[in-house]
């Protein structure tokens, strides 16, 4: 029986991973410079191409006006540039493409920020950044993921290499109405969902207990305890994780609370100056804004926090600046 890739609800769609790799494997593929797609299965296969075949691609939000669009893109030759591009050798299988996912890679993947203080800004993320952490093995091989974030957004980038690089199923419920979401994670035995706590409180309250779920992640927001609370309810088995990660940065940090601790290996990286999280340069993707004040090594993630130990070094976060 060949493995699912995808089950996209929304659309009625399934693609196996043979039918990935057939698709692949076709080649030469005209791989746009700014990527605006309509349907999940196309932005992934943007990211594998991305990825292997040593390209830059950019996501044109969804959520991005069209005056916006055409700010950011004010030269017209850049809506339509693409890079022709071919796999060096055809796909064997899922093994391979699996292996080639995960093997150092020159492409580039960029994403644009939300804009909330003004025009958004472009953000490149070479694949080091994007797959920081991702965790492969036999056991994250055996996950089944609801893909509830934006395909455009980095977040649900990062959820997509969590997923493929292990050779995983996704099932897409990003765009479902509460009820269709529940049924697909339902139908397909999710075991993995990770999502904004926006999403989940519009899941609330579950008409049934979904019993298939192991790992809830929440990121993008403050974490709501409340919520937490009714999540362990409409997930009863489920763990949960909160994370903390940004356009710029992907992801940081992780807690099973609000409360966060510098994981070992980012003590020299993370710190916090008058209340505000700032963030090594070293973690960062590339971008104009940080290209111009290089020699203070440190972005300013905006985030206010409040201390709650000094050594060890643990806080929660509070609330944006304004």
């Amino acid at each position: 029986m060949d493995d699912l890739f995808l089950a996209d609800p929304l659309t009625g769609s399934t693609v196996t991973y043979s039918e990935l790799i057939s698709d692949l494997n076709k080649g030469p593929h005209g791989v746009p410079l700014f990527c605006s797609c309509d349907h999940s299965y196309d932005i992934f296969k943007a990211y594998i191409l991305a990825i292997l075949c040593h390209v830059e691609v950019t996501l044109l939000d969804s959520d991005l006006s069209n005056q916006e669009i055409d700010k950011l893109l004010a030269d017209d030759q850049l809506k339509s540039h693409s890079e022709l591009c071919s796999l060096q050798n055809p796909i064997v299988d899922k093994s391979d493409l699996m292996h080639r996912l995960r093997m150092k890679s020159e492409g580039c993947i960029g994403f644009f920020t939300s804009g909330t203080t003004g025009l958004p800004k472009r953000v490149s993320h070479q694949l080091s950044t994007l797959s920081r952490s991702v965790k492969c093995s036999a056991r994250h091989a055996e996950s089944i993921w609801g893909f509830a974030y934006n395909p455009s957004h980095i977040a649900g980038c990062q959820v997509f290499l969590q997923a493929a690089m292990n050779g995983c199923s996704i099932v897409n419920v990003f765009g479902l109405n509460p009820k269709d979401v529940v049924a697909a994670l339902i139908k397909h035995n999710v075991s993995h969902i990770s999502a904004t706590p926006t999403f989940y409180r519009m899941l609330m309250p579950s008409p049934t207990p979904i019993t298939t779920v192991k790992r809830v992640t929440m990121g993008g927001e403050r974490i709501d305890l409340s919520l937490v609370e009714k999540l362990k309810e409409a997930f009863p088995l489920a763990k949960f994780l909160n994370v903390y990660a940004s356009t710029e940065a992907g992801t940081i940090l992780a807690s099973e609370g609000e409360v966060f601790s510098i994981k070992k290996g980012l003590e020299e990286l993370v710190r916090i100056d008058e209340n505000q999280l700032m963030i090594h340069s070293s973690l960062l993707g590339q971008f104009q804004e940080l290209d111009s004040t290089r020699d203070s090594k440190w972005y300013a993630t905006g985030d206010i926090v409040s201390i709650r130990s000094e050594e060890p070094l643990k806080f929660t976060i509070q609330h944006r600046m304004n």
